[in-house]
């Protein structure tokens, strides 16, 4: 079954703690599983497109963008801004 929950453009997900986490037009999208509506939006400018995520044994998230990798915990938030100047 496909469910449409955006009609920007996305690369890809993670299932995180059973939702899914996804990025479109600077934004990161916490999508309920259920009925696959957001349930949360996040601004997260500047990404350039996160084109994937991962996570760690610590429940970090990495969103991989033009713009380097970011490190959020599962509420949203930037915890480490990785990138070609600082490595």
């Amino acid at each position: 079954t496909e469910y449409e929950f955006t009609f920007e453009y996305t690369h890809s997900g993670l299932f995180y703690n059973g939702q899914i986490i996804s990025h479109a037009a600077d934004e990161l999208l916490f999508i309920d599983t259920v009925h696959f509506t957001i349930q949360k939006r996040i601004a997260f400018p500047n990404t350039s497109g996160v084109r994937c995520f991962s996570k760690d044994q610590h429940g970090h998230i990495f969103a991989g963008s033009n713009n380097g990798i970011y490190q959020i915990n599962g509420q949203g938030k930037i915890l480490n801004h990785f990138s070609k100047e600082n490595g």
